[in-house]
């Protein structure tokens, strides 16, 4: 009889095992795969093609402080330590190079010229002008600290936004040096040109959005709630702005508002998380979202990482992550696929929350500067390399 028992207790705890490793492959399976989700979105067969991350060119440059792309994806600058900013072009190769000691940060306009600057620091207020092959074309110092800049579809027409409230709009060329700068509602969080002659504005403060032509001719202006930092940015097509309200503070909160290029609200949505982020994609159809959410587990509290995409009238269509999934947003692409990275790979995601594809990086991801009219992303790597890659 004992030897009866015992074989059945044996049996017994084998059975439990094989259902405790079922129970965990389940779990990795809905964690990793299966869409997390509220709204269940139905896949038709075949219908989306495999995509492709093909590496276009790889550079080491160690580092940069700080990484940036023009709109059409032609130029990608980045700056290194010192105020070393190099100029790369489509095939990788140096178009040109700068040392100015002071600068951490450059916006590239899509015929090379850039303007160069330092972030945030009230002790070097000068900005500089960089003409397409290189040359200094012009300096100039403006009042407060620089907070953003942006650049223009018009040659040598930049923008900088400083934390005493200016808009400084610039017309820089071998020819021309000319400025002028109006007051604006509040410190300006960012900044993007609608068109030669008007830009977008988010501002910290007064808080809000506005419309503005460059001659600081008021179009339209939203307030915000409370104090937070107000970011815009536009989808490819002009057709769609984004913008994110993050508290200046480390607080569970922020709110994505998707309105139309005028300002025109579309939809809305408040999420109490943490590390908000947004990017929409390149046609303003699709936004997907990245945050972290804090969860409690025995008395210990854990920053769990989410990646969420919505339609174009603010649905979602699915929700993932978790432990086993610890994703970070990288770039909204066509057709509703999401870009997503770990620490050693990127993933792409299509619409339902497939994941299509995975590709291995040299190293962690340090930057990224998205170029979403051509479905491209240049990525700074923790080894040194300066990766760009075509999503097709």
């Amino acid at each position: 009889m004992a030897r009866m028992s015992n074989k059945k207790n044996r049996i017994l705890a084998k059975y439990c095992q094989i259902l405790f490793i079922s129970g965990l492959f389940l779990m990795l399976s809905f964690e990793t795969d299966g869409p997390i989700t509220r709204t269940a979105a139905v896949r038709p067969a075949g219908a989306a093609e495999q995509p492709k991350i093909e590496l276009l060119w790889k550079r080491t440059i160690g580092i940069p402080v700080s990484l940036s792309g023009s709109t059409d994806g032609r130029f990608i600058v980045t700056v290194g330590e010192q105020g070393v900013v190099r100029c790369f072009g489509e095939d990788g190769k140096v178009v040109w190079k700068v040392e100015i000691p002071s600068v951490d940060r450059a916006v590239v306009a899509s015929d090379g010229s850039a303007l160069l600057y330092s972030f945030l620091n009230p002790l070097y207020t000068t900005v500089y002008f960089i003409a397409p092959d290189g040359t200094v074309l012009w300096k100039h110092e403006v009042e407060g600290a620089v907070w953003i800049a942006a650049a223009s579809t018009e040659t040598g027409q930049f923008a900088v936004g400083t934390g005493e409230a200016y808009c400084y709009i610039y017309t820089v060329t071998k020819d021309k040096h000319r400025y002028k700068r109006w007051k604006i509602p509040g410190a300006p969080c960012s900044m993007r040109f609608l068109t030669a002659d008007s830009l977008l504005i988010g501002t910290w403060q007064e808080s809000g959005t506005g419309r503005f032509q460059i001659n600081g001719k008021k179009i339209a202006w939203h307030n915000g709630k409370g104090d937070r930092l107000y970011s815009v940015d536009l989808s490819a097509t002009n057709s769609h702005s984004l913008i994110l309200a993050r508290p200046n503070r480390r607080a569970p909160e922020g709110t994505v508002y998707v309105q139309t290029a005028r300002l025109e609200p579309v939809w809305e949505k408040e999420f109490p998380v943490y590390n908000l982020t947004a990017d929409v994609s390149p046609s303003g159809e699709y936004v997907a979202v990245g945050y972290q959410r804090m969860l409690t587990r025995k008395d210990e509290e854990i920053l769990e990482n989410r990646i969420a995409l919505y339609d174009k009238k603010g649905k979602q269509l699915w929700e993932k992550g978790g432990m086993f999934a610890d994703w970070d947003l990288l770039q909204m692409c066509s057709s509703g696929r999401v870009l997503v990275h770990d620490s050693a790979h990127i993933y792409c995601l299509d619409q339902y929350g497939k994941v299509l594809l995975r590709k291995k990086l040299p190293a962690t991801v340090r930057k990224f500067a998205r170029i979403h009219t051509r479905d491209r992303i240049a990525i700074s790597c923790g080894d040194g390399q300066l990766c760009v890659f075509s999503i097709k």
